[in-house]
């Protein structure tokens, strides 16, 4: 499979070249380095491209290699983009696929704005690829059960009890928490985390009301996430485990659909605590706000929700039921249509799903059967 790495002039010059125009909302190209400017025939960065090939004469002039083309194209204005990132955005360390149409492509862009063009690839190499990257032969610990599923108010009180019980050494008493909240329920780096994904509003209420405070401490101590020892906050022995540390190593991995009112983007990010995983993701019930979730994982599971977030609908109906759905054919003649299925909720995420489906498209988790 070819394989290119180019420097932002080199890409702004096969843009320019190609007339394709510059990269939409969602590319990996978005935006380009305000200093990429199209080369000179005469610079020998300009010729580097035609030695790559990446360039071919056409009469007086030049054209962009058809291959390159589509990966330029597919990468400028893709339908779907998977990416796999450790470090700060908007330029983490990691890798990007895009695909338009069934072209599927690398278009990573480092730090410097040099981009890597590898292509083609298939969906089963690109989950592969993930796969590997995320999970490890080492021996992994007994799980412990850890698992937080809750709305935007009791994910941001839990994330600052925890917070204070790893960064200080005083006790942390109700009262403590409750001034912890109020305080950083206003500041944008504590709360931008959380009004982004579920809005502004539950957090305001933590802010402005102790009572919401203590609404959700009751929920965090009722279902065993803290506890009441002599006066003081202590995390359960899971919690502890899992959110008692700062992650040896974080990285996420997101798939977002474009379409025209933009990309519509999952994500999951993985951590690596003491040994054990940790993924968070954001779910989103038919019925009811975003729940937050802390979840570790073990290696079997972790595999299952990637592959959960990066199979089309088609992938999954085939890996779940075994038939495809109206109108495609398998060999030579056509099977029978598949018909309507009644649609239910998965129990654990509240995820629409069809009647046959072993496990759910949005948090991966196996049905019960009928």
């Amino acid at each position: 499979m070819p394989g290119f790495v180019f420097t932002a002039d080199q890409i702004a010059t096969l843009i320019e070249i190609s007339g394709l125009g510059g990269p939409i909302v969602g590319s990996p190209l978005f935006p380009l380095p305000p200093t990429a400017q199209p080369l000179h025939p005469n610079h020998p960065a300009f010729e580097k491209l035609i030695e790559m090939h990446a360039l071919e004469v056409a009469g007086d002039g030049w054209r962009v290699n058809l291959l390159v083309g589509a990966a330029l194209r597919a990468s400028l204005t893709p339908h779907e983009v998977i990416s796999l990132g450790v470090g700060e955005q908007p330029r983490p360390r990691g890798f990007a696929v895009v695909r338009r149409e069934d072209f599927l492509s690398e278009c990573t862009v480092d730090g410097y704005g040099n981009t890597k063009l590898y292509f083609p690839l298939s969906r089963s190499q690109l989950m592969l690829l993930i796969g590997d990257a995320l999970t490890s032969t080492k021996p992994e610990p007994k799980p412990n059960g850890f698992r937080f599923v809750g709305p935007a108010e009791d994910a941001f009180v839990f994330a600052a009890a925890m917070r204070e019980l790893r960064e200080s050494p005083v006790s942390l008493t109700v009262e403590g928490l409750v001034d912890t909240v109020q305080r950083t329920a206003g500041m944008p780096q504590f709360a931008a985390p959380f009004t982004t994904t579920s809005g502004v509003a539950p957090i305001q209420a933590l802010a402005a009301s102790p009572p919401s405070i203590h609404a959700a401490l009751e929920r965090l101590l009722s279902e065993g996430h803290l506890r009441a020892v002599e006066g003081a906050l202590e995390p359960s022995p899971a919690a502890e485990a899992m959110l008692g540390e700062y992650p040896d190593k974080s990285f996420a991995v997101s798939r977002a659909v474009i379409g025209e009112d933009g990309p519509q983007t999952q994500a999951l990010t993985v951590s690596r605590v003491g040994g054990r995983t940790l993924v968070f993701r954001m779910r989103y019930p038919v019925d009811g706000p975003a729940l937050f979730e802390w979840a570790e994982v073990d290696r079997a599971q972790l595999r299952t929700l990637v592959t959960a977030l990066l199979m089309t609908e088609e992938q999954f109906r085939l890996s779940t039921t075994g038939a495809p759905s109206a109108g495609t054919t398998s060999g030579p003649v056509a099977r029978q249509a598949t018909p309507t299925r009644t649609i239910n909720y998965c129990p654990a995420c509240g995820s629409p799903v069809s009647e046959g489906f072993r496990f759910c498209a949005g948090c991966g988790t196996e049905l019960p059967s009928a």
